[in-house]
């Protein structure tokens, strides 16, 4: 049986916005991939929106762990 992975429990906060959180997720990979991934294929419209009026500021969002678990449950 495989050892499941370390999971990360993370948020993605608008820095024009006093850091408000617009996303919460999971990954199992490096978090600064995660973010790379959102900002270039955002989850949905509503993060999409959120994402480039950070970027129009010419800002971009951060991304923050919030907890570690291991595997999904």
């Amino acid at each position: 049986m495989h050892k499941p992975k370390p999971t990360s429990i993370y948020c993605v906060k608008d820095p024009t916005n006093r850091n408000r959180i617009f996303y919460v997720g999971k990954t199992v990979g490096k978090l600064n991939v995660r973010l790379s991934g959102h900002i270039k294929t955002p989850c949905n419209e509503k993060m999409a929106a959120i994402i480039a009026t950070i970027v129009a500021a010419g800002k971009l969002p951060t991304i923050h762990q919030l907890d570690t678990c291991t595997g999904y449950h």
